[in-house]
């Protein structure tokens, strides 16, 4: 599947597990909502000038719990679709 990163793969969703392989400035909503009840995603999140942090997001009945796991760096998530040259 090729497609833009913050917007998942809504035709499968509901995702027990969301791995996010690039750094975003903030949780894509396109992503939380495609994650089930008792879901995790994990995700780097940029938290400032040159940090990240790795976050766990679980979903619950009430909504969305963040919690920080360790300091990381990874390139940043752009929305969109890569053209060919």
């Amino acid at each position: 599947m090729v497609g833009d990163g913050y917007k998942g793969w809504p035709k499968q969703a509901p995702f027990d597990r969301i791995i996010v392989t690039a750094a975003a400035r903030e949780v894509p909503q396109a992503l939380a909502d495609q994650l089930a009840i008792g879901g995790i995603m994990i995700i780097p999140l940029e938290e400032g000038l040159m940090h990240q942090e790795l976050v766990r997001v679980t979903r619950d009945e009430n909504g969305f719990a963040h919690e920080r796991l360790l300091p990381v760096r990874f390139v940043p998530l752009v929305e969109g679709v890569a053209r060919e040259s």
